[in-house]
C-alpha cells in the first residue's frame, strides 16, 4: 500500500462524514426557503407551502 493510497483509505470516512453534513446543509438550507416563501406566492403558482415541501422531499 502507497502513502496515498493508506492516507485516502483513512481519511475516507472523514470525506464521506463531510459529504454527508455538507448535503445535509443544503437539504436545511432548500426547505427554509420554502419555510420561508410568503404564502400569496405559493397562491400565484396554485399550490401550497405543503405540496411544494412533500415535492421537495420526493427529490431526495
Amino acid at each position: 500500500m502507497t502513502k496515498t493510497t493508506a492516507r485516502a483509505g483513512t481519511f475516507a470516512g472523514v470525506r464521506r462524514f463531510f459529504d454527508h453534513a455538507a448535503d445535509t446543509i443544503a437539504f436545511t438550507k432548500g426547505a427554509m426557503d420554502i419555510y420561508h416563501t410568503p404564502d400569496h406566492i405559493f397562491r400565484e403558482r396554485g399550490t401550497t407551502r405543503d405540496q411544494a415541501m412533500r415535492d421537495y422531499i420526493s427529490r431526495f
